[in-house]
């Protein structure tokens, strides 16, 4: 019994996490821009070693100082893009994987501009594969924050039913910041009851509207055989 309990509770976990990881590819692409590809792509270009219109900010006689600084502003509106969209439910925990990965390519990508100038074959292999590397361990770091993120939220769950089956035994017992938690908590999940009983609303109508479609498909390929049929039993009665 004790067994499969435990089995029922690790299959709920992985089915929570998988839930909790996983983000449509184009809510992700979207923070990402925001985040990293369009703030990293202008400070690419206004201040990067590659191109000869870049301009060349000094600080203290120090032009790597305000370089620094630009990488600064980057990770900052990524890590303002990302806490974004996953604190208003638009992206799920691998929005922090995504967004450390990508940074920290460009990190990579725009300072080894200053060792590998020039368009050559050779410094466009090794740009890319530093920067691929730079990626990859990026890819570690965010993937250990996302689970992170997902095993917090996972207690936070686990927090939540506790609180709920209390409230179930003995409503006076709960604390006013479980009341409010609870209160959090079933707005929750009555804005994703709604939300799912008006996506299933759309989905009755497309089914109905294809049915009928089909329907009359069926009728108007019944009524062309019985026409065919009734021309070659004219053709039939002729001869």
């Amino acid at each position: 019994m004790n067994l499969k309990r435990r089995k029922e509770k690790t299959l709920n976990t992985v089915e929570l996490r998988d839930r909790q990881l996983i983000t449509d590819f184009g809510w992700v692409t979207l923070a990402i821009a925001v985040g990293v590809l369009i703030p990293g792509i202008i400070m690419w270009l206004l201040f990067g070693y590659d191109f000869s219109f870049s301009v060349e900010v000094t600080i203290g006689s120090n032009g790597e100082l305000f370089r620094a600084i630009t990488t600064i502003i980057v990770l900052i509106t990524s890590t303002i893009s990302a806490l974004s969209f996953y604190f208003l439910k638009i992206c799920k925990a691998d929005i922090f994987l995504f967004s450390i990965a990508f940074f920290s390519i460009y990190v990579a990508f725009f300072y080894t501009g200053q060792v590998f100038k020039g368009t050559g074959g050779k410094e466009v292999i090794f740009r890319f594969l530093i920067s691929l590397a730079s990626g990859a361990v990026g890819t570690i770091i965010g993937t250990m924050l996302s689970w992170y993120v997902v095993n917090l939220e996972y207690k936070e769950e686990e927090e939540m039913t506790e609180i709920l089956k209390r409230k179930e035994e003995n409503k006076e017992s709960l604390s006013a910041k479980e009341i409010k938690k609870v209160k959090r908590h079933e707005m929750h999940e009555y804005k994703l009851q709604a939300q799912q009983e008006h996506d299933q609303k759309i989905l009755n109508i497309l089914n109905s509207k294809v049915q009928s479609k089909l329907q009359q498909e069926a009728e108007l390929v019944d009524a062309l055989n019985k026409k065919e049929e009734l021309e070659r039993q004219k053709d039939k009665d002729n001869i």
